[in-house]
């Protein structure tokens, strides 16, 4: 998806979304790729999957220790 089409649907200014598109993807949880003059991102599914089971294993370690 182009940063066009992901900032139709959210209130801020490309620049911000720009922004944002480029911490995630240093994170990892999204890659882009460059085809001409069109930059088209990508969720990073296992990425964010295994973030998501890390997190939740944490929370029931907690949950285990209270």
């Amino acid at each position: 998806m182009t940063i066009g089409k992901i900032a139709e649907n959210f209130p801020q200014n490309r620049s911000v979304i720009s922004r944002h598109l480029d911490l995630m993807n240093r994170l990892g949880a999204i890659t882009r790729r460059k085809l001409g003059r069109e930059v088209y991102y990508k969720i990073n599914q296992e990425k964010i999957v295994d973030k998501f089971d890390t997190a939740s294993t944490n929370i029931k370690k907690l949950f285990e220790q209270a």
